[in-house]
């Protein structure tokens, strides 16, 4: 309908725009109109509302995933452990956990090239992951306190071994010794 008029009416239409109205421009989505039929754009009365309603979802997820957060954890104070860090030996341990999130790094002077861990463990809850990196920086030890007692270790590079203890959420208590081997 490229121009209409109709007959005993003041109606003129222009494409399929009232006459004194402003087309919608040409790079509008759908050109969304109010109730009299007018364009909405970046300047019109329901712009905004539309803006804060499409927010909603968006601000409910973020609230959301930070109110997960909020659940109260403890550090590892530096009371609760004890280290003992030798040539070719190392030992942690940690007592009185109560829902401890925090790491720990150590490093190790080892002349070995494989070693034993031994763990001792008593966690009621959360996860425990010790890892060690050999002296070539290759993570070659990574797992759950929880899931292992006594293993030795693959071959890794002798020199600085770096071992890493992270806690999530831990209560109770655990230790680990390394031992090189020859």
């Amino acid at each position: 309908m490229a121009h209409r008029r109709e007959m005993g009416s003041a109606t003129k239409m222009v494409g399929s725009v009232h006459a004194g109205q402003c087309p919608a421009p040409l790079n509008a989505p759908s050109a969304p109109l109010d109730f009299g039929g007018r364009w909405v754009g970046p300047n019109g009365p329901y712009f905004g509302m539309r803006l804060q309603l499409r927010k909603l979802p968006a601000l409910a997820v973020v609230a959301a995933i930070s109110l997960a957060g909020c659940e109260s954890t403890n550090t590892l104070d530096p009371s609760q452990i004890t280290v003992v860090s030798l040539s070719d030996y190392f030992s942690f341990s940690a007592t009185a956990l109560d829902n401890v999130s925090d790491g720990e790094r150590y490093f190790l002077s080892m002349t070995a090239t494989q070693a034993v861990v031994d763990v001792t463990q008593a966690i009621s809850s959360g996860t425990a992951i010790l890892q060690i990196r050999g002296g070539g920086g290759t993570v070659f030890y990574q797992e759950d306190i929880k899931t292992r007692s006594t293993l030795r270790t693959p071959l890794a590079a002798a020199g600085l071994w770096q071992v890493d203890v992270v806690l999530t959420k831990v209560s109770g208590e655990f230790s680990f010794t390394i031992l090189g081997t020859p």
